[in-house]
């Protein structure tokens, strides 16, 4: 999945036991040398202005 449109695919990981359960999501950008932790960024249910105890954000994906 290319996130910021510059031509390189990211890496983007579910963590849906994180933050007691409501869940999280993990974006790594993908350079020219492959996938990298620099300019990472995670949100969950809270970053998108609802905490929802259990909510396991990051379970599954769709395109």
């Amino acid at each position: 999945m290319d996130t910021n449109a510059d031509g390189r695919s990211e890496l983007v990981v579910g963590a849906p036991g994180e933050n007691a359960g409501a869940g999280s999501v993990w974006v790594l950008p993908g350079t020219t040398a492959g996938i990298t932790a620099t300019g990472s960024f995670t949100f969950g249910a809270g970053t998108l202005g609802a905490v929802a105890p259990g909510a396991a954000s990051g379970t599954s994906f769709n395109r």
